[in-house]
């Protein structure tokens, strides 16, 4: 009975003893320690460092080392951080379990990377400025930004537009108002974006309200355009591709119809442009412009003569283009016309009437004082007209033509006599008696007979 009681006794033992080892077994796998969380960070690249945050109970381990950690209300901070460097960041929690060999548990690893600054643009450049618009040169990789200034202060009012690569024109802007453009770089995977470079730039004044008057046309031929030119406005003909202060375009293509406009002035620094005035429509010339000349016109004293104190008719021609003296409506734009309005000899002037067409007629009397003088001058004043696309209107401007005859003497006894033989003696020469022809020959008769004759013509003259 002892025996069976020791036995049993011993087997409980073994028993207790086993179970023991498996409770220090299971006591040691309950003291391993669980995986900490990943840490979480906030990077600040500008200051290049980071703010770490572990999870509670746990450490941090970050690689490779920047600087001494710096620890403020349970987060660790790194300074010094060195662009362009890759760094890996765990927490960890020590395992005790076994005093004699502690061991380190550490969470997953995060990583983030220092970007490096990228270097500051070139200063944006506006290409287009208007009193509501403003469009600026696209540069690739970079951004954009709008901001409207106070016009007193010149503070920093409203972003109208805020950082992006994709608005280079800006629209519904304020008319001669200040605003801040800026330009930066934009950032990418390893490099952040850069400094902005800002210009201000002022929108235009807006244009006048009212546009100038339609252009009057003053003249054209063929090859030219001229219209009345207004002060502080300018003309255009190619629908406002150039502009000119002038009002007269040459080199111009004949039959061709060509629309002129005109606009105020205005500085295209600082304001828009002025509206532009309604179309003048003019067709040039289908030919070129005739300028009437006092050398086309014709002066003729009657029978070739004049005497002292003797009234001598005059015939006088104008001239223009041809039908115009008998059609007024006959012309084009450009085209004159010569007028004859008076004879003067001397210092008497004699009036000019029209006759006929382009006739003009009156008489002359030459002054006792110019007797017997050779080369005296006649001169004869012309009024210019010119055609204005319906009719010949007067100007005021006068042309003169220059002529050189001789007078004769008074007009006397003698001087009736001397031309009457004259004018006898013409008869006379076509009507040679026959006894005379028979006697002296044909060719020796008219020259003596004509000789006669001519002498006592002169010495009537004398």
């Amino acid at each position: 009975m002892t025996k069976t009681i020791s036995a049993t006794k011993k087997m409980l033992a073994m028993l207790l003893a086993v179970l023991m080892m498996f409770s220090g077994m299971a006591v040691m796998a309950s003291a391993d320690v669980a995986k900490p969380d990943k840490p979480t960070f906030e990077l600040n690249e500008t200051d290049k460092k980071v703010t770490i945050t572990p999870p509670a109970g746990a450490e941090i381990s970050i690689s490779p080392l920047p600087s001494d950690p710096i620890k403020v209300e349970g987060k660790v901070i790194y300074i010094n951080l060195v662009p362009g460097t890759k760094y890996t960041v765990k927490s960890y929690v020590t395992d005790a379990t076994d005093p004699q060999d502690p061991k380190l548990v550490y969470s997953d690893a995060v990583t983030f990377t220092v970007k490096v600054k990228q270097p500051a643009p070139s200063a944006p450049v506006p290409t287009k400025v208007t009193s509501t618009t403003i469009t600026v040169a696209q540069v690739n990789g970079c951004s954009y930004k709008l901001v409207e200034l106070d016009k007193a202060t010149g503070e920093e009012k409203t972003v109208k537009q805020d950082w992006t690569n994709k608005v280079f024109l800006y629209e519904k802007l304020t008319a001669d108002t200040p605003y801040l453009l800026s330009i930066r770089k934009d950032g990418t995977d390893d490099k952040y974006p850069s400094d902005p470079v800002s210009v201000t730039v002022r929108t235009l004044k807006a244009a006048d309200k009212n546009a100038a008057a339609k252009p009057v046309l003053v003249d054209k031929t063929d090859k030219t355009i001229v219209v009345a030119e207004v002060e502080n406005v300018q003309f255009s003909i190619d629908k406002g591709a150039t502009w000119q202060t002038s009002g007269t375009f040459t080199n111009l293509k004949a039959n061709t119809i060509y629309g002129v406009i005109a606009r105020k002035n205005f500085d295209k620094a600082v304001q828009d442009p002025n509206p532009s005035s309604a179309v003048l429509e003019v067709k040039t010339n289908t030919r070129a412009r005739y300028t009437a000349a006092p050398g086309k016109c014709t002066f003729k004293v009657a029978d070739g003569t004049i005497y002292a104190d003797k009234a001598i008719a005059v015939t006088v021609t104008s001239d223009g283009p041809a039908g115009s003296f008998k059609n007024i409506k006959i012309g084009e734009y450009g085209d004159t016309k010569l007028i004859p309005l008076q004879v003067t000899i001397g210092g008497n002037n004699f009036t000019l009437t029209h006759s006929k067409d382009n006739v003009y007629t009156g008489t002359i009397t030459p002054d006792a004082s110019l007797a017997n003088k050779k080369n005296v001058e006649v001169t004869v004043t012309y009024k210019v007209e010119k055609f204005n696309g319906a009719t010949y209107v007067a100007t005021e401007q006068r042309l003169e033509s220059k002529h050189t005859i001789d007078v004769g003497a008074k007009w006397g006894i003698l001087t009736i006599l001397g031309e009457a033989f004259s004018k006898l003696g013409n008869l006379f020469l076509n009507t040679i008696p026959q006894f005379i022809v028979d006697i002296f020959g044909s060719e020796s008769a008219s020259k003596l007979f004509g000789g006669i004759m001519d002498l006592l013509g002169k010495l009537g003259k004398q």
